[in-house]
């Protein structure tokens, strides 16, 4: 009787253990989360930063939707903790956080950046170093009307580009142009990818709106891929390369 009678009270002071850390998530603890941006503001227009949320205690099915006026988030919903946001257009921002649970927004929050517009100068272009050319010459090639950006691309947007090609015998080159998303699709058609250069240098044509925009200096002859995977990447036959982002969308 002994023996039993001690079982039992093993018995009942491990429920009272359990019972006692239990208490507190019957109770409920109040769920909070809380919005981080990295980098903080001021963000220029077409950088991205990591939005962290950090919660406690938040729904086992929670879900985190994210709005914003002046940029794009990547996911706009999902479970995870993270997501990254890209601004494109210039003033105050405030991204906000709806959390879900069962379909059912259960927290909001908001956090405010500034969003500011690039100078004239600061413009981003990148240039391949010249290669090849008769005799020596490095010609270059520039990119002096870049369209808007589009991060979707496509559709029926289209936009006029231009530049000019630096270097002897402008006449020998000719130009293949590029617009990028998630790839990089050659323009205008691919049945008609060359974009002629005029005597004094200077060559323009129309594109599909895209992200970044590549223009590539050839020799005639050159035959183009329908599509490269990034603008950077290495192709046989380039004499020069030019990418320039695409123009951030005038202020409303």
């Amino acid at each position: 009787m002994q023996e039993y009678g001690s079982g039992w009270g093993v018995m009942i002071a491990s429920a009272a253990l359990a019972l006692a850390f239990a208490a507190p998530l019957a109770c409920g603890e109040p769920f909070s989360a809380e919005v981080y941006v990295n980098p903080s503001s001021p963000l220029m227009i077409q950088e991205q930063a990591t939005l962290t949320v950090v919660s406690r205690f938040p729904p086992k099915d929670a879900v985190y939707r994210w709005r914003t006026d002046l940029g794009v988030c990547i996911p706009q919903e999902s479970a995870d903790l993270t997501a990254t946001y890209m601004a494109r257009r210039p003033g105050t921002e405030w991204i906000r956080l709806e959390v879900l649970s069962e379909g059912t927004v259960v927290l909001e929050r908001k956090v405010k950046v500034e969003i500011l517009a690039p100078r004239p100068t600061e413009h981003r272009q990148t240039v391949d170093t010249p290669v090849g050319g008769p005799a020596g010459a490095s010609p270059t090639i520039h990119i002096t009307q870049v369209p808007l950006y589009d991060e979707a691309g496509g559709g029926d947007r289209f936009a006029r580009i231009a530049g000019h090609v630096s270097g002897p015998d402008p006449e020998q080159w000719q130009v293949v142009l590029y617009a990028c998303t998630n790839v990089c699709y050659v323009q205008p058609w691919i049945e008609d990818p060359y974009t002629a250069i005029q005597p004094n240098g200077q060559w323009s044509n129309r594109t599909f709106l895209g992200a970044d925009y590549v223009a590539l200096l050839v020799e005639r002859g050159f035959a183009p891929n329908s599509e490269i995977p990034r603008p950077s990447h290495p192709i046989d036959g380039v004499v020069a390369r030019r990418i320039a982002a695409g123009q951030a969308e005038p202020a409303p």
